[in-house]
């Protein structure tokens, strides 16, 4: 069972990562894999070993989430735009106070509203940045090419494993998101190349550093990473209407609430229970 669940939080970070406005890191936080993730995440063979089974499956969880539900979500987005980025800010809500909770657990002090000051002010004003509806046009691959998108690989992949900002849109202000999202479509393997190296590089320098904040800054680190989850809810607030569809959109948001909150004490019990009985097992643990 607790493989099942696994496979399925990579198949929510994996949905999280194609939605622009929506951050894969986020969903890593809110489903409480986004330590371990990142501490995985590593060249080191022994520790590369030891997390080999988790990788694999929060993997192909991703994986499934992008290729299975990319449809899905762009007809929902494009049809019902409101309600949709309504429940996302739902899931995000329902999710706070179990993040809030971790970022507090270790020790709280004022000092700490700094950074998390500072993460919800990114936000804010990535929420007024305007993405350019003009799209670069790439045909075949050139040398220029290759250095853009293995840039825009790099790029994209350290805002995802960032809480709170989306690789998708990132590549949507430099103009990258739809060649790129045409290129996979297509399976242009010539192009997706440059990307996925781009992607590996910027993986695995980006969770080197944020790996190193959470060891030696851990509180600061943590109090920034709930204000950009929060920080997060400006970017994908779509605006608001007195109308039908509004009343939806409002009770979208407080099901998705409610679902994420209720998924949130669920995983926490299902830990405590497991962590009871791994200590039955092994008394001198």
């Amino acid at each position: 069972m607790e493989r099942v669940i696994l496979f399925i939080k990579g198949m929510l970070i994996g949905v999280g990562n194609i939605i622009p406005g929506v951050s894969g890191g986020t969903v890593a936080v809110m489903a409480g894999v986004y330590d371990e993730l990142i501490g995985a995440i590593t060249l080191k063979w022994k520790v590369l070993k030891k997390n080999l089974q988790f990788l694999i499956l929060l993997g192909l969880g991703m994986a499934v989430g992008i290729f299975a539900f990319s449809g899905v979500l762009s007809y929902l987005f494009e049809n019902f735009p409101m309600p949709t980025s309504f429940a996302f800010m739902g899931l995000i809500i329902g999710s706070l106070p179990d993040i809030a909770k971790r970022a507090a657990k270790s020790g709280y002090a004022p000092r700490y509203l700094l950074p998390m000051g500072i993460a919800i002010g990114v936000m804010a004003v990535i929420a007024f940045v305007k993405p350019d509806s003009a799209a670069m046009k790439i045909g075949a691959l050139s040398v220029s090419n290759f250095f853009l998108l293995f840039f825009a690989g790099l790029i994209a992949a350290v805002s995802m494993i960032v809480p709170g900002i989306s690789g998708s849109f990132v590549l949507l202000v430099i103009g990258l998101y739809e060649p790129i999202l045409h290129a996979v479509a297509k399976l242009n393997i010539p192009l997706l190349i440059p990307v996925v190296l781009g992607a590996a590089v910027g993986i695995l320098g980006g969770a080197k550093v944020i790996d190193y904040l959470l060891h030696h800054y851990t509180r600061a680190t943590y109090f920034a990473i709930l204000g950009l989850v929060a920080g997060s809810l400006l970017v994908l607030y779509p605006g608001f209407t007195v109308n039908l569809n509004g009343l939806i959109s409002l009770l979208c948001l407080v099901l998705a609430a409610l679902v994420s909150y209720l998924l949130t004490v669920l995983d926490k019990k299902s830990s405590e229970v497991q962590e009871v009985t791994v200590a039955k097992k092994d008394p001198e643990a």
